[in-house]
């Protein structure tokens, strides 16, 4: 199954920053981004559910990504033979 909207021109700091502002709007106690080179690799959060304090870790996996739009790519071009 192909990836929907893969292609963007907006930055990925822009893209960062609004996922932070929408945590914070639902609740997260706290939010954290993981970066690597210069580049968000995770981000992390907390959020009480009733009296119970939970964190959540959302890594991002640039190379499976990668991986699955290059084989959409060759699927779709294989199609059009």
């Amino acid at each position: 199954m192909p990836i929907l909207n893969y292609t963007t021109k907006v930055d990925s700091s822009k893209t960062v920053s609004e996922i932070q502002a929408i945590l914070g709007r639902k609740g997260a106690t706290h939010v954290s981004v993981d970066y690597r080179d210069g580049k968000a690799t995770a981000i992390s959060f907390g959020l009480t559910l009733g009296e119970m304090p939970i964190n959540f870790r959302l890594p991002c996996n640039v190379e499976g990504v990668s991986n699955a739009l290059r084989r959409a790519r060759s699927h779709s071009a294989a199609r059009r033979c």
